[in-house]
């Protein structure tokens, strides 16, 4: 019997023996008669797949991505990592993705990445193994929703526009309060227009209406003020009246 090499396994049973090579090939030797194995021997010179290498981790919202270069003749790769319990994977590209709930924030994590053939022509390659510390990204904030107040100023009478549209941004629960510009001539159908913002954009019609022209009141006609009469029992009332006054008597004579 040839020499084995590159062995992984070795298991022996009367007189008989197998083993498993590290590429996974079954050889045998001694008892067969039930066709164990097939293989007595392993064909040819066995070479050892290169170590992997320049092996990246890097991370995004959701999955630990490692990449690495190809390995020359190497069928897929077997990469360990030391997560509890142990996360095993095989790949037959040069990368490989995790999601991160398999990792624990500030966890630090031993990675294992062995390149590997399906053929006896070539042993698995030595491991390659790093370590690297996991960091939970930090969520990005959700955005506030915004909703848009929409206030139209139009005349009542024709519906065309009245003043300049008003437009503002709120938030969901924010109160708003928009005073009605003047316009002269017109009253608006809402003085201050106020509310609070639901969750939903919202359009406001404030209407103005024409003043009504109020009839002119005529001034009052003013009352003549009667002419006093002078009292001419007294002589200064007789001259006042232009009379004469008689001092004998105490009579007043009117002016003729």
């Amino acid at each position: 019997m040839d020499a084995w090499t590159g062995i992984g396994s070795i298991a022996a049973n009367g007189d008989t023996i197998v083993a498993y090579t590290t590429a996974g090939v079954l050889v045998g030797a001694g008892n067969n008669a039930y066709s164990v194995y097939q293989n007595t021997s392993i064909s040819g010179e066995v070479e050892k797949l290169e170590k992997v290498t320049n092996v990246q981790v890097s991370q995004d919202k959701t999955k630990i991505k490692l990449s690495w270069n190809k390995v020359e003749g190497a069928d897929y790769y077997e990469v360990k990592i030391s997560t509890n319990p142990e996360y095993v994977a095989k790949s037959v590209e040069a990368s490989l993705s995790i999601d991160q709930s398999k990792f624990q924030d500030g966890e630090k994590y031993t990675i294992t990445i062995t390149a590997a053939s399906n053929t006896d022509k070539e042993m698995n390659s030595e491991p390659f193994t790093t370590e690297f510390t996991f960091t939970l990204a930090t969520p990005e904030p959700t955005p506030t929703p915004t909703y848009t107040l929409t206030i139209n100023y139009v005349y009542d009478d024709n519906g065309s526009t009245a003043y300049q549209q008003f437009t503002g941004t709120f938030n969901s629960g924010d109160t708003y309060s928009v005073k009605s510009p003047t316009i002269d001539g017109y009253s608006p159908s809402v003085a201050t227009v106020e509310g609070k913002i639901a969750d939903k954009n919202l359009e406001i019609t404030v209407r103005y209406m024409k003043k009504a022209t109020p009839t002119p009141t005529p001034p009052p006609t003013p009352t003549p003020t009667p002419t006093a009469t002078p009292d001419t029992t007294t002589e200064e009332g007789c001259h006042t009246a232009g009379g004469t006054w008689n001092p004998d008597t105490s009579t007043c004579t009117p002016k003729s």
